[in-house]
């Protein structure tokens, strides 16, 4: 008995003796997953994929905005100003008006907005113009650019206008005398009452007489 009692005590010495230290003692952890994943989804110093191609195509995306009627819009001003001396105003109106360009008043808004233009250089080219072609007085002139039947232009456009101008409206009353002695065949007391009448051609007493004159 007393062998059989030993062999059951070295027996337990062995089986539980050298276990323990590896249940109680687990060994240490150097690093925490978690910590870690968690570190790296939040650093900020990590830029977010495909942030950079973003900002690069911003002003192509802006671009293709643009729709087509407004491009057409702006290319059609361009050439309206190329060709003729428009206000801003007319302009617009050219734009948007059924029997011209037909564009929506967004557009026409949008191709004014773009053009670069002296309105007041504009508003002495057309001054110019009328003068060549109608004989204007000083006063008529200034009717008829800023008439909304007209030119269109503002007030500080023709002021600009009328100052700039380098016409002897002398000559301009004696060459419209002349046309309306053509066509009427007026007296001279009728001649000289529709050249300076206001609903006639609005010419001052002084360019008047220089016309009667001066008339053939």
């Amino acid at each position: 008995m007393a062998i059989v009692l030993n062999l059951f005590l070295a027996l337990m010495v062995f089986m539980y003796g050298f276990g323990g230290s590896s249940v109680t003692e687990p060994p240490p952890t150097t690093s925490d997953p978690l910590t870690q994943t968690t570190t790296a989804e939040t650093s900020p110093s990590q830029t977010p994929p495909g942030s950079k191609e973003v900002v690069e195509t911003e002003p192509k995306a802006e671009a293709d905005k643009i729709s087509p009627e407004f491009r057409a819009a702006a290319h059609r001003a361009s050439i309206y100003e190329a060709k003729f001396f428009l206000s801003k105003q007319a302009l617009y109106d050219k734009l948007t008006s059924e029997y011209e360009g037909n564009f929506s008043h967004e557009a026409a808004d949008y191709a004014v907005d773009l053009l670069d233009v002296n309105y007041s250089e504009m508003a002495l080219q057309s001054a110019r113009l009328f003068c060549d072609e109608m004989n204007l007085s000083r006063e008529k002139l200034r009717e008829q650019l800023s008439s909304p039947y007209g030119g269109k232009f503002l007030s500080e456009e023709v002021d600009y206008a009328l100052e700039q101008l380098d016409v002897d409206f002398r000559e301009l009353a004696l060459r419209a005398a002349q046309a309306y002695v053509n066509e009427r065949h007026p007296s001279k007391d009728a001649l000289y009452d529709w050249l300076i009448s206001e609903r006639g051609a609005a010419f001052t007493s002084e360019e008047a007489q220089y016309a009667l004159e001066h008339l053939n």
